[in-house]
């Protein structure tokens, strides 16, 4: 008797269970056997009872994400694995194939396209003979090239003996590539040829070859063998085997200077008196102004030559001012001594002094000079550090008063630079967070919507009426969620208008408890108002209501069944306090700086009821905009949220 063969088993795991259900409906009618799993241990437990064919698994689980999931399997044994992403920044794609994924598909997606890439994964990762009419590679006999050996049928590559760890789509890849050398093939036709589709994401087939090419290549950033067409896709090339390595330049000598070491040499003459035909002068004031007359005259053309060189080394400036001032003293003496008719010499002998002068002037102009010059440069190399994002250091070693000031300056600069650069870190990853997580919890119901939608189309939903209610409330939760993000841009704009009136925090507290008091009986939770003093306060009514309706909201579901949750309100000097004390068993003291900001929500999981991460973003900058404060610590058995507002003035 011929037994039937076991039909091909699909693992879907997935915590949203509509679009579980719906992927498994899709499946079962394909052929497949599901099992199904809303997180990792309940994965791992049903991969342990039956060895799936393949899993089909969410990238953001609570607790033990998708990526630890495909890791424990992969520790297990080979099995092919699709992620289902929300998520679909090329880094999470890249994270998800280098544990081993074979493929991924983004939220929302098709239940049909789902399905294609099943059997198409299934299929490619089968030894044997290729589906006929495939236009992939057949097994066929152990191919050699570049230094790569890849046997079709044992599914073995390896590069210099040394063995490759390929997923199935690597494998693929590579085998077409090395049994096509020489030919360029656009990502079209390598989606077509090795994964079988006439459609998906064509970024498939960029992050694939960028993976290949970490395993293959010598140097990923100049890839010799898969080499990047432009405009057309990639080829892969086998150079010779004699061919030398790349092509080193050798080191580049980047820090030279031109320095021509020049020294313009100046010669300063005096005039030589005989005294002859002029009558002694005696007067002092009459010296004093044959000795001004001659300096000035020397400073005149001093002035002249530091205009003309503007501009140039601080040592040219140095040695213009030295010899200007040289001669002046120069031009001064031998104007007095000329007047006083001196004897050659005496003459002789007051120029010889003179000139000594100068020379010993000169030469510590220019020793100052170099010096200057040379501090100047050493802080001109450290203040480079400025433009490549790095920190300055003062050179070491002793400097003007003016250079040590400027030091210093720069010093303070590049701290204040640095905080800045770290401020900006900061906050592009908070936005990048921010986008990526709002991305994704836009797309999860959509995802859910879609597959809906698309089950009704198709007749496979069981309980259509069920479905439909669910398309209700995931359209409500998406309201809710444009509206909390338009509150929050106005938020962060500074354009929340408010109305500010005199009401008692025993109102406000009054109509939040009521608001919220469905919930809590839904969810089996007790609210108490405890120590409520009607304080009033000066605020935006309607803007302080949301504040305390998120914090309660938030408590009630944070708070396990039969717990509570405790509401009070004292005056503490001239500030009202309003807080709200749970029964969630306390936040990790790492976590608390971070409770308020944009899309945190203190667990992987994206998916009802946790939120969208908004909610107390919101609480915070309401209550800011209000002049007051928002805190929260940990208790005995869970966690207290604060709300500090001035008090209405008596």
């Amino acid at each position: 008797m011929q037994q039937t063969p076991s039909p091909t088993r699909v693992l879907v795991v997935d915590d949203d269970p509509t679009v579980a259900e719906v992927v498994a409906g899709y499946l079962g009618r394909a052929g497949f056997a599901v099992d199904q799993a809303a997180d990792g241990p309940g994965a791992l437990a049903r991969a342990a009872l039956r060895w799936p064919d393949l899993v089909v698994l969410d990238l953001m689980l609570p607790g033990m994400d998708g990526l630890e999931v495909c890791r424990a399997l992969r520790d297990k044994g080979p099995v092919p694995v699709i992620m289902l992403t929300a998520r679909g920044d090329e880094e999470d794609r890249i994270l998800g194939l280098e544990i081993g994924a074979d493929d991924y598909v983004t939220k929302p997606f098709s239940p049909r396209e789902l399905v294609l890439r099943v059997e198409s994964v299934l299929r490619r990762g089968r030894p044997g003979p290729q589906v006929p009419g495939s236009s992939a590679p057949a097994p066929g006999g152990v191919a050699h090239r570049a230094g790569i050996t890849l046997d079709p049928l044992a599914r073995r590559a390896t590069r210099h003996g040394r063995e490759l760890a390929l997923t199935v789509r690597e494998f693929d890849l590579l085998s077409f590539l090395l049994r096509h050398p020489g030919v360029a093939f656009t990502r079209e036709e390598l989606m077509r040829e090795v994964w079988g589709w006439d459609f998906g994401d064509l970024s498939t087939v960029t992050v694939h070859v960028r993976r290949l090419r970490g395993k293959v290549e010598d140097d990923p950033a100049a890839p010799r063998l898969i080499q990047t067409v432009w405009g057309i896709g990639y080829r892969f090339d086998a150079p010779p085997e004699a061919a030398g390595g790349p092509l080193d330049d050798g080191p580049r000598d980047e820090g030279r200077r031109d320095d021509d070491g020049r020294d313009e040499a100046r010669r300063y003459e005096g005039r030589d008196g005989d005294g002859r035909g002029r009558a002694p002068m005696r007067d002092v004031v009459l010296m004093a102004a044959f000795a001004f007359l001659g300096a000035a005259a020397a400073g005149l053309l001093g002035a002249l030559a530091l205009r003309l060189v503007r501009g140039r080394s601080v040592a040219v400036s140095l040695t213009v001012v030295a010899a200007v001032a040289v001669t002046a003293m120069l031009t001064g003496t031998l104007a007095v001594a000329w007047a006083m008719f001196l004897s050659p010499h005496d003459l002789t002998v007051v120029t010889t002094v003179c000139a000594m002068a100068a020379v010993v002037s000169m030469a510590t102009a220019l020793l100052l000079g170099r010096w200057v010059v040379a501090r100047s440069n050493a802080l001109a190399l450290a203040a480079r550090s400025f433009g490549d994002g790095g920190s300055f250091a003062a050179p070491d070693g002793q400097a003007t008063a003016e250079l040590a000031a400027l030091g210093r300056e720069l010093a303070a600069t590049s701290a204040k630079l640095a905080a800045s650069r770290e401020r900006e870190r900061a906050l592009e990853s908070s936005r990048r967070e921010l986008v990526a997580w709002i991305s994704h919890d836009l797309r999860t119901p959509l995802a859910g919507l879609r597959a809906m939608s698309e089950a009704l189309e198709d007749g496979v939903a069981p309980d259509p009426d069920r479905y439909l209610r669910r398309i209700r409330t995931e359209v409500e939760r998406l309201n809710t969620m444009v509206g909390d993000l338009f509150e929050l841009s106005r938020i962060h704009a500074g354009a929340l208008s408010l109305s500010p009136t005199r009401i008692s925090v025993y109102d406000l507290i009054g109509d939040a408890l009521a608001g919220v008091d469905p919930l809590a009986r839904e969810l089996g939770v007790q609210l108490i108002g405890d120590r409520v003093d009607p304080v009033p306060v000066e605020v935006d009514g309607k803007e302080m209501t949301r504040v305390l309706g998120n914090l309660l909201v938030n408590a009630v579901r944070r708070t396990p069944a039969d717990g509570t949750v405790a509401v009070t309100a004292e005056r503490e000097a001239d500030t009202v306090v309003l807080s709200v004390t749970d029964g969630c068993g306390g936040i990790p003291e790492e976590d608390l700086p971070r409770v308020f900001d944009t899309g945190w929500r203190g667990t992987n999981a994206r998916t009802p009821p946790a939120g969208a991460g908004l909610g107390l973003a919101i609480v915070r900058g309401i209550v800011e905009a209000h002049d007051g404060q928002a805190a929260v610590r940990n208790v005995d058995g869970g966690c207290r949220f604060e709300v500090r507002l001035p008090a209405a003035a008596t």
